[in-house]
């Protein structure tokens, strides 16, 4: 999981309104206001099933604090986590396709599961305990002691036996168990161990089986949620078949995409026409007939004029002359002649004008039947504001590519609604909630038992060891310490002895390493053992840890188990640890590193050598880091005011 982006508004401690994208590295995030929680925002994003205070996350004055967190899983694909703190949420994944976010679900308990499986996220106690550093988590700040069980009373005064004592040297790298100061006390406590140790097992087989029941919810869900899915998308189908417009609803013809399909061969077939009908009169029409009356044709005229002299001049000379008049013969014959001429043009221009308007009717024709092939998908085109046919067909094309969707989404659900796995899914998810529910109530009532059981069984072994070591006849026991003389110093008392605090880390996270303690620990420690050194300048430098994951390192004064190391040393092998998991588990899976505190424990040159371990974890993997502190500031890799 990598984060990509943060958008946020009214939350505490944060800027009224944010938004950052994010990257690969070290992010220094400098708080301008106190109270602001990334871990805690982390928290109630990804973890709303589990029941949290998110009250105290929104800022004064705002009604409601709303996130939006976009991320890439370990699927490699990219999601939208959008929630109000305290209300609902949606999980959306984005699609490749549309570059659209589509949801994935808004149940609480399925989104958390689906995070777990999919996403790659670990459960909230791993996360926080082992890839988040985050104020009050520090050994240093803890209660060695376990809490007292529900209806147990905690016994009343000291019990020193788990006090180690320097006199007595160190064995197997645990500090020698003195016997109890007062037995009564130490067997009361020592029932209540047993009663914890009782707790503590029971929490893990019912997380064990809470983990079961999750992963069969969530491997029924999956039919179930096909069947929402596939109802989700018919009804989208639906209303988008209806928001299309359809012929019937335009008054249009049923196939007005067929007809808008032949807009374009039908308009090259009427230019098509237009071109041939235009030669044509070109052909025929090309010469142009200035037709004059007869009576201005001067053949004519000629012809007539010398066939009535002819006549008249034989006549006028008498019988000798006759033969002149024969001359006329001729000459009318020639008129004749350029008459008959005449009425042929007469008649070819009359035919002229029949022809033109021939032409005139043929492509008035042709235009009339064009348009009243082309007048609906016109019209079509107008009402529906598409400039071009090839528009209105995609339209129409989509309307009925969704047609199709809507029957197929239907035939499907109406499959799997009557599909009797689905039903046995449904009702199993059902039972399966239910038992949820019940494991759930009862580790309510255990949350008192919040130690792992190894470590409870590790104390209880030496309180009854104390105890032995009380009952010991007076012979065996170790000879006293002879009194100190009158004046003589009196040796400080040994400080009291902390719990170790590695075996809880490695035990939290040995199922993500799919390993044991003993195997994990020799993978992290030598690491881990590297760093301590460069944070304590070597003082503290060897580490070792045994099959149970307790640690003994190697001091100045000599070897030392990490439970009797003062608080501040205690702290900084907790953080050694800590980032050496962090870098191992960066090699296996992409998970952001939450760093939420400023290291005020740690004097300045510490908190310095801190930030350059964060900046080589930033190579490794991502780490956010929320502060108001400028002491790594130069050493991060992007920084942002909150």
């Amino acid at each position: 999981m990598v984060i990509l982006e943060l958008a946020a508004q009214g939350l505490k401690g944060f800027a009224p309104s944010i938004r950052i994208n994010f990257s690969q590295g070290y992010t220094l995030l400098q708080s301008q206001q106190a109270g602001g929680s990334l871990w805690r925002l982390l928290e109630a994003l990804c973890y709303a099933d589990v029941q949290a205070d998110t009250a105290g996350l929104v800022a004064s004055g705002a009604s409601v604090g709303r996130v939006g967190l976009t991320f890439q899983g370990r699927d490699g694909e990219t999601y939208r986590l959008v929630r109000e703190l305290g209300g609902s949420g949606t999980l959306a994944k984005r699609d490749p396709g549309s570059g659209k976010f589509l949801p994935v679900t808004t149940d609480a308990a399925e989104m958390a599961q689906y995070l777990r499986a999919s996403v790659g996220l670990p459960t909230r106690g791993v996360y926080q305990q082992a890839f988040a550093i985050v104020p009050g988590t520090w050994p240093s700040q803890r209660v060695d002691r376990p809490v007292s069980s529900p209806g147990l009373g905690r016994p009343t005064g000291s019990f020193p036996a788990l006090q180690p004592s320097a006199a007595l040297g160190l064995a197997s790298g645990r500090a020698a168990v003195q016997p109890a100061a007062d037995v009564p006390a130490a067997q009361a406590l020592l029932v209540q161990l047993r009663a914890e140790l009782e707790g503590a097992k029971e929490i893990d087989a019912l997380q064990f089986k809470l983990d079961g029941l999750q992963k069969r919810v969530f491997d029924l869900s999956a039919q179930v949620r096909q069947v929402d899915e596939l109802r989700r998308q018919a009804e989208q189908a639906q209303a988008a078949v209806a928001q299309m417009p359809s012929p019937a609803q335009l008054g249009l013809p049923e196939n007005i995409a067929e007809r808008a399909a032949r807009f374009e061969s039908a308009e090259k077939q009427r230019d098509d026409k237009l071109l041939r009908l235009e030669a044509e009169r070109e052909k025929f029409l090309g010469q142009s007939f200035a037709i004059q009356p007869l009576y201005r044709e001067p053949p004519f005229l000629a012809g007539v004029g010398l066939g009535v002299l002819a006549l008249a001049a034989g006549l006028a000379l008498g019988p000798g002359w006759h033969a002149l008049c024969l001359l006329d013969i001729p000459a009318f014959g020639l008129a004749a002649v350029w008459a008959i001429r005449w009425v042929g043009e007469l008649q070819a221009s009359e035919s002229l004008a029949r022809r033109k308007s021939h032409y005139d009717d043929r492509e008035k024709s042709v235009n009339d039947a064009f348009e009243n092939e082309v007048l609906s998908v016109k019209s079509a085109m107008k009402v529906l504001n598409v400039s071009s046919p090839g528009e209105l067909i995609e339209l129409f094309a989509q309307r009925q590519l969704m047609e199709r969707q809507l029957v197929d989404a239907n035939a499907q659900l109406a499959a799997l609604e009557a599909d009797p796995a689905v039903a046995e899914a449904q009702r199993g998810v059902a039972e399966a909630q239910g038992e949820q529910a019940q494991i759930d109530a009862r580790l309510s009532e255990l949350a008192g038992f919040g130690r792992p059981a190894h470590v409870v069984e590790s104390e209880i072994d030496e309180v009854e060891a104390s105890i032995r070591a009380a009952q010991r006849p007076a012979s065996a026991a170790v000879a006293p310490a002879a009194a100190p003389e009158v004046g003589a110093p009196t040796a400080a008392p040994a400080p009291a002895a902390g719990v170790d605090p590695i075996p809880a880390l490695l035990d939290a996270t040995a199922d993500l390493f799919a390993s044991d303690l003993a195997a994990l620990g020799a993978l992290v420690i030598p690491r881990a053992a590297q760093y301590l050194a460069a944070i304590t300048d070597r003082r503290l430098a060897a580490i070792t840890a045994n099959a149970k994951g307790e640690t003994t390192l190697q001091t100045p004064e000599g070897p030392v188990a990490a439970g009797a190391l003062p608080p501040a040393d205690r702290d900084l092998l907790f953080l050694a640890v800590k980032l050496a998991l962090m870098e191992k588990y960066a090699e296996r899976a992409k998970l952001p590193y939450v760093v939420d505190d400023d290291f005020s424990l740690f004097p300045p040159p510490t908190v310095a050598l801190i930030g350059r371990l964060l900046k080589h974890l930033g190579t490794r993997a991502q780490v956010l880091h929320l502060t108001a502190s400028a002491a790594t500031e130069a050493l991060a890799d992007a920084r942002f005011a909150v």
